[in-house]
């Protein structure tokens, strides 16, 4: 136990969670955005929290015109409008194949998580909000809703295409970080992100009640619907889990450490800063784009 300890001290030594020491003023001024496609239930709202504490009033999370829509060239144009001091980063679920959708200069990161899990992560919400409205649904409706199926290679690829997905997170892609990871993913992520990053946070919209994902497990059709549902996902994320995630680690110069206790992550504070950013996104931004689409008709 205490060689273990002491692993995760000299993994943290030398780091500094609420910046990074960047070795070049190319990197602070780069002007590329940072781009992070949250794909549903693998922390990616925890990671937006990160980023609105990182690049305050120059972080915009997304408004595509078409509500749960892909964000487009045109949406940027007027995202621009209403961010004239300009953006360093974006985030949002219309992130998707935004390599092809997009044509501004983005450098792209995101998460990926064990698939099953994932997938009974984003049952349990629906279901839940289901019940809020007094209505229920089965695993086996849930499934069945078109792009549920391989949802990671869905959203990265833009279709069930897994060898472009692959492409895409090894050649497009800045970093790519695993969940089940996420305390050593960030430290990663900061070394290589062309901005300082504050990687302090406490875990957000986590799941207390896990019955509905035990009742799948516990069944043996639909775990094996669960299964054959996540095929193309499972093997994207072997390849990111075994290949690509320990050659990013590799670069960013850092060395696998096991275990990181999160606790040296949590936020002292939530600065202003923080509370203005997203204050701007909710009051002007989502305000004027939901006019926009008003308009739009």
């Amino acid at each position: 136990m205490a060689h273990k300890r002491k692993d995760t001290l000299d993994f943290f030594n030398g780091h500094n969670l609420d910046s990074v020491d960047t070795s070049t003023e190319k990197r602070i001024q780069s002007r590329f955005i940072l781009g992070f496609v949250h794909i549903p239930k693998t922390a990616g709202t925890t990671v937006k929290h990160i980023l609105r504490n990182s690049t305050y009033l120059r972080h915009c999370d997304l408004q595509p015109l078409v509500r749960r829509g892909i964000f487009m060239d045109s949406d940027f144009k007027f995202l621009k409008k209403i961010f004239f001091f300009g953006v360093r980063s974006i985030a949002g679920h219309s992130l998707k194949c935004p390599t092809e959708n997009l044509s501004v200069p983005v450098q792209y990161f995101t998460f990926v998580r064990d698939p099953l899990e994932r997938c009974l992560s984003h049952y349990q919400h629906v279901k839940r909000l289901r019940r809020q409205k007094g209505e229920n649904i089965s695993f086996e409706e849930y499934i069945q809703v078109k792009g549920r199926c391989d949802k990671q290679v869905r959203h990265i690829a833009g279709g069930l295409d897994l060898a472009k997905a692959k492409h895409e997170l090894s050649q497009r892609y800045l970093f790519v970080g695993l969940t089940e990871r996420f305390a050593e993913s960030m430290l990663i992520l900061q070394r290589l992100c062309p901005y300082p990053l504050k990687i302090r946070y406490t875990r957000r919209h986590v799941t207390v009640d896990n019955t509905a994902k035990q009742d799948v497990l516990n069944n043996p059709a639909s775990r094996r619907l669960l299964e054959e549902s996540n095929q193309l996902d499972q093997q994207l994320y072997t390849y990111v889990r075994d290949e690509l995630y320990p050659s990013l680690r590799e670069k960013a110069g850092l060395s696998e450490a096991g275990d990181i206790n999160e606790k040296h992550f949590l936020p002292t504070s939530y600065p202003l800063c923080y509370k203005l950013t997203r204050g701007y996104n909710i009051a002007v931004y989502r305000t004027l784009s939901k006019l926009r689409r008003h308009f739009a008709g």
